[in-house]
């Protein structure tokens, strides 16, 4: 996300429209500016919502996610942070 001077001023206006009650939809790969800044995240994969929840309940998913081999997973059941796969 650039220098920290940038860094710096980017997340004070992100908190200021945090505080504010602002929607904000965020994309990004790391991990740490997702756990800092959001209240919510929604794991995608091929366009499809995967997991969805707090960022820790979904990251640890994603961490168990990338280190499986997901060739032969097939999401079929989202409900309530709670998930069916097939193919294991």
């Amino acid at each position: 996300m650039g220098d920290i001077y940038f860094q710096q001023k980017s997340f004070k206006k992100i908190k200021e429209f945090k505080d504010k009650g602002t929607t904000l939809l965020i994309t990004s790969h790391d991990k740490q500016i997702i756990s800092l800044i959001c209240d919510r995240v929604i794991l995608l994969d091929k366009g499809q919502i995967i997991k969805e929840g707090t960022p820790e309940f979904v990251l640890n998913f994603y961490n168990s996610f990338i280190t499986n081999d997901n060739r032969n997973i097939k999401v079929t059941n989202i409900n309530d942070e709670k998930i069916k796969i097939k193919g294991r």
